[in-house]
């Protein structure tokens, strides 16, 4: 399949999009070459089974022989913030997303400045300010 970096990045990837509101790492197990550790963080009590169940068939996807065995080694918030600190999330997934009312924001700013700039005639110049606002020049 490749190397062991390339075959752990790909397996992390994967993991990463299929649980994508925990902190994942997969590396190879110190103990035994055909065996990766698969670390996934800040995982509530109520979510372990889905992890684990996640981690397996993750393992059927890539090895479906058997040939390379994942060990599941799910860790909660409680362990992630005394153990693992450092895959505690910088940002909490809520404030990513933007809400409608953002998004309402965003797209009045652009409406503004789009009718701005087609109101502008040839003899009009359009140049930006020091906050990087659309302005015609004098």
């Amino acid at each position: 399949m490749g190397t062991t970096i390339d075959i752990t990045k790909e397996i992390t990837k994967y993991l990463s999009c299929e649980l994508p509101q925990f902190p994942v790492m997969v590396s190879e197990s110190p103990e035994d070459s055909m065996a990766l550790w698969v670390q996934v963080f800040c995982v509530t009590s109520d979510q372990e089974e889905l992890v684990e169940e996640t981690i397996f068939n993750a393992q059927e996807k890539f090895y479906p022989t058997g040939e390379i065995m994942f060990l599941p080694m799910v860790k909660s918030l409680a362990i992630t913030k005394q153990y693992y600190p450092e895959h505690l999330p910088t940002k909490s997934v809520a404030s990513q997303i933007a809400t409608p009312i953002d998004l309402l924001k965003i797209t009045s700013a652009i409406s503004a400045e789009w009718s701005m700039l087609n109101s502008a005639t040839q003899s009009e110049a359009i140049v930006t300010d020091k906050d990087g606002n659309f302005k015609f020049a004098a």
